[in-house]
């Protein structure tokens, strides 16, 4: 029997995770203590705000991103002070004590491609679930001559996705045959 603790109509991803054990929230406060830029410019080429689940990490994250791009600081002063110059309307106070709980994680900040991968590879698989969903909906929907393109765009997209995740993780792009 199996002895997990969860209710049958829980959501794939949707479980709530503790601060400390988050990636994406150690990922944010490893990415606002780390001083190598170059390694902040490639993981912020590959890392989306869309591959974060939670919400209130999303802008966090694009302030740290447009930071680094733009070549200003993006230490935890300056990346709250970026959130509070974007005012209430577009930056809500959750976000604000979000920020304040991911900066006193203690990440390493050696470790943030790794927290970076992990968000990655955490998004690669919740878009399976998303393509199942599709693939569902088109198999109900679609008329049959579309089909088969439906499966080989989904297709081309996850292979997309799993090779920006290989990238991210080894540091090289892969070959085609990859």
């Amino acid at each position: 029997m199996d002895m997990v603790d969860t209710e049958p109509d829980d959501e794939p991803g949707s479980e709530w995770t503790a601060p400390d054990l988050d990636p994406e929230a150690h990922l944010l406060c490893a990415a606002m203590w780390s001083r190598d830029v170059d390694e902040l410019r490639f993981i912020t080429s590959l890392v989306r705000d869309d591959d974060f689940a939670d919400p209130f990490h999303r802008p966090i994250y694009a302030a740290i991103r447009d930071s680094v791009a733009a070549g200003r600081p993006h230490d935890p002063v300056s990346i709250s002070a970026e959130l509070a110059r974007a005012g209430t309307n577009r930056i809500p106070p959750a976000v604000h004590r979000t920020h304040r709980t991911v900066v006193t994680l203690g990440s390493s900040a050696g470790a943030v491609r790794h927290y970076a991968a992990t968000v990655v590879a955490a998004a690669y698989r919740r878009s399976f679930h998303d393509l199942a969903g599709t693939m569902s909906h088109a198999a109900e929907a679609a008329a049959e001559d579309e089909l088969f393109p439906i499966l080989l765009e989904l297709g081309t997209r996850q292979r997309a996705e799993l090779r920006r995740l290989t990238t991210l993780r080894n540091g090289v792009t892969p070959t085609e045959n990859d």
